[in-house]
């Protein structure tokens, strides 16, 4: 399947040297991704491409538009309408999507998340680093740090409530936040280290209380 991104505008245009442009450019971006997964599982993942691509890139504005082999236009599931507009709320509202249960599951609900200022400590490749988490779920979650991720596998340290918990994660999109410089990273986790499953679920009940 084909995913295009179109941006119609692109601030970095307008404050990028010439020569740079090219690799920050407003117009259309597309990507062949493996078919299988839902349009706006397929839009995020084009989405977080994209932004690799281009990490400097704040585009005001975007569609993303999937097409099939033939060339066929798809319509864009109902229940996720968020395929154009602000990248950010757009991969925040799509953050939940990639990190729910399978297509097997589709029954069931994404892992609701929560909004925490916890420190996390992050370890890859060799490099440390330290955050603040942004969002929390079972599932996941979403920090704001110095340095970008990829896709490596990645190892957190995370000063929850219920005491830390040490987890591996894989970076699922990384995009500029609104502090100049500073990346906001998305992160599914994979395996959890010791009892650190039982203190995030802990911490997660607690945060869904504060917030009944």
């Amino acid at each position: 399947m084909k995913i295009i991104i179109r941006v119609t505008q692109c601030v970095a245009d307008e404050v990028l040297e010439e020569e740079d442009r090219r690799a920050n450019p407003a117009g259309e971006h597309p990507f062949e991704i493996a078919d299988g997964l839902p349009v706006p599982k397929l839009a995020a993942i084009a989405l977080d491409q994209f932004f690799m691509m281009t990490p400097m890139a704040c585009p005001d504005h975007f569609d993303v538009v999937a097409e099939n082999e033939d060339g066929d236009v798809l319509e864009p599931d109902p229940d996720h309408e968020a395929l154009s507009g602000d990248p950010r709320e757009a991969l925040d509202d799509t953050m939940n999507a990639l990190l729910a249960p399978r297509a097997d599951d589709a029954g069931k609900r994404a892992f609701p998340r929560y909004p925490v200022d916890w420190a996390i400590h992050v370890r890859s490749q060799g490099i440390e680093q330290h955050g603040q988490a942004h969002d929390i779920s079972l599932g996941g979650v979403s920090l704001v740090t110095d340095r970008t991720l990829h896709g490596e596998d990645v190892l957190l340290r995370i000063a929850s409530g219920q005491g830390s918990i040490d987890v591996e994660a894989l970076p699922v999109y990384a995009i500029p936040a609104e502090t100049a410089g500073r990346f906001k990273i998305g992160l599914r986790f994979l395996s959890f280290d010791g009892n650190s499953r039982e203190s995030l679920a802990a911490a997660i009940a607690e945060l869904a209380g504060d917030a009944a």
